[in-house]
């Protein structure tokens, strides 16, 4: 670490260890951060939970604070540790900032899937996220969207002021995503209780997830490979046909497993900001079938079979999957990292909104 002074950066961690993307995403750009050789920032993460926080090398440091998400606290005692901590920037892996933070902010946006699929979510709760991501991308002083598609959905609901502070940098795949062999993938199947020949899906089964299309095609499609679900816990057992298997509980090595072997990633989502598990399943190796929609056609970079979410021409795609091709990395974590990091040193200098 040189010896030169070194700006003073928060990073919100919070999200860590809650077994959530956002909690994927901030630990793997973390890992990305804290690993550069020739880093001019130093870190201070702010966490929640110090047990579920990676390994922090001086000189940065960690400083818990049971700060929750979305609460009162956040709007009042987070500012306040910023200030006390003497930082000079903010990094949000998210877009949950509060209004008065004392130093310039970076934020973050994966998407705006809530704008046009809120769920089952209530109006209150519609009206405060797009008041809260509203405010947060206009006092911003950098705004990452992680892919093409993000910052021009972003341009277009919130106009030139935000679009001019845009910086697309893109997510990343993780050194242990890699192709892995066939008694490593047996062992993980026999855990798992997976069939030998079988369909995967990684993912929620939020509404725009298109989860109940993607089980029709399917079944539709005649096959004998099963369907595995990794996630979708917002299903019951009433929504599994029979030959759909769930699972849950994965460790990286194991998923990387499951993509080795898998016939094909399969999903039918209709709006993604990013779509990491086509990622990560191109990166173990694994055939993708997908949608032609948002920013998949983005991340698949052209290793993708794509197609409309017409549950006929996916079931057709499901009886014929495509033929396996070697490994293929659309993203580094390294590279996002230090494309992040120029930008707080460039944010550092600004004033807040």
């Amino acid at each position: 670490m040189p010896t030169t002074t070194l700006t003073e950066a928060g990073f919100d961690g919070r999200f860590i260890g809650t077994g959530t993307g956002l909690s994927r995403y901030s630990s793997e750009l973390l890992g990305g951060l804290l690993a550069q050789d020739e880093s001019r920032v130093r870190w201070t993460v702010i966490v929640r939970d110090r047990n579920a926080c990676p390994e922090v090398p001086a000189p940065h440091r960690v400083v818990v604070a049971d700060v929750a998400h979305y609460s009162l606290g956040e709007q009042v005692r987070l500012p306040r540790l910023v200030k006390r901590l003497g930082l000079d920037v903010f990094l949000a892996p998210h877009f949950n900032v509060p209004m008065l933070m004392p130093v310039p902010t970076v934020v973050t946006v994966h998407d705006l899937i809530l704008h046009r699929h809120p769920g089952d979510a209530s109006l209150p709760k519609r009206l405060a996220y797009r008041a809260v991501i509203g405010r947060a991308v206009r006092a911003a002083a950098a705004v990452v969207a992680v892919s093409r598609w993000t910052g021009d959905d972003l341009a277009r609901e919130y106009g030139a002021p935000v679009a001019a502070k845009i910086k697309v940098i893109g997510e990343g795949v993780a050194p242990h995503l890699h192709p892995r062999g066939a008694d490593e993938v047996s062992v993980v199947r026999a855990r798992f209780d997976v069939p030998a020949e079988y369909v995967l899906y990684v993912g929620n089964a939020k509404p725009h997830k298109n989860v109940p299309a993607l089980i029709e095609a399917w079944r539709r499609s005649g096959t004998d490979a099963a369907l595995v679900l990794v996630g979708c816990g917002e299903l019951t057992a009433d929504d599994l046909p029979e030959g759909v298997h769930r699972v849950s509980g994965l460790s990286d090595d194991e998923l990387a497993a499951l993509y080795s072997g898998a016939q094909a990633l399969v999903t039918m989502s209709l709006e993604e900001g990013f779509c990491l598990p086509v990622a990560e399943a191109l990166a173990c190796g694994c055939p993708v079938i997908a949608t032609d929609l948002a920013a998949i056609p983005e991340t698949s970079a052209g290793h993708a079979t794509l197609l409309p979410p017409d549950v006929d021409r996916f079931a057709a795609a499901i009886a014929a999957p495509p033929a396996r091709t070697g490994p293929v990395r659309v993203g580094d974590w390294a590279e996002m990292a230090r494309a992040v990091e120029h930008l707080v040193l460039t944010t550092a200098g600004s004033r807040p909104s």
